[in-house]
Formats: C-alpha cells, sequence, structure tokens
C-alpha cells in the first residue's frame, strides 16, 4: 500500500514581495539617475506596460526603456519622498530635478509582477 501524498504547501512569492519590491523600485530610480538603461530594463518584467504624462504607452522592456529615455531630462536626479507598497502595487512621490529644467514633483505609480518586477507603471508631474 503506498504512503498518502503529503499535502503540498505552495510558497508564493507575496510573502517577499514588499521588500523585493521597495528595493527594485529603489533601483529603478538609482538606474534612471545614472541613465543605466540596461540597469532598469532588468527590473521590467516581459510584460510591462508602461504609460508616461503624454499618455505614449510602451509595452515590455525594450519599449519601456526607449519611453523612459524619451521622457527624462538628460541630466535626471530623482530625490524620493515616499514609497508606499500594498499588496502588488506601489505609490511613489518625489521630485525629479536636472541642469537643463526646473524640478517638478512627481507621483508613479507601479504594479508588481508575481517575480518582483515591475509590471506597469504610470507617472503624473506636477504643473509648471
Amino acid at each position: 500500500m503506498p504512503y498518502p501524498a503529503e499535502p503540498r504547501c505552495d510558497l508564493t512569492t507575496s510573502a517577499y514581495l514588499p521588500p523585493i519590491c521597495r528595493e527594485h523600485i529603489r533601483l529603478f530610480y538609482e538606474y534612471l539617475n545614472l541613465r543605466d538603461v540596461e540597469g532598469y530594463a532588468s527590473l521590467i518584467d516581459p510584460e510591462a506596460r508602461f504609460r508616461g504624462p503624454n499618455s505614449r504607452v510602451a509595452r515590455g522592456p525594450r519599449e519601456a526603456s526607449t519611453l523612459l529615455s524619451d521622457l527624462l531630462p538628460r541630466a535626471p536626479h530623482h530625490t524620493l519622498h515616499r514609497i508606499i507598497v500594498d499588496g502588488d502595487g506601489a505609490a511613489v512621490s518625489g521630485t525629479l530635478a536636472s541642469t537643463d529644467s526646473p524640478a517638478r514633483d512627481f507621483a508613479d505609480f507601479f504594479s508588481i509582477s508575481d517575480h518582483g518586477l515591475l509590471l506597469s507603471w504610470r507617472r503624473f508631474l506636477s504643473v509648471g
């Protein structure tokens, strides 16, 4: 008589998602500030959908990287004020400054994949 199967214990990434999410978001902004395209592309899920303040939509890491490169000033500097992670989503507030444009406040919203990668991004900029 065979042994009964043990109950399966599924470990999901959800218990680990907030710390991973927070770290990936911090890295995302560090890479943006350095204009390290390969760096921030590595944090973007293959199924990603990014939407900038101009409503242009980019799908996947390659298009998202192009969108970000087009949107950012030449020497961007993001100063993060707050990162809020809730489940598979996150909100970030901060200031974007550069040498060639005045500082502007921003609010970014992310959804995070099961693997802790950035699945969607939407940016809102202050008027001014």
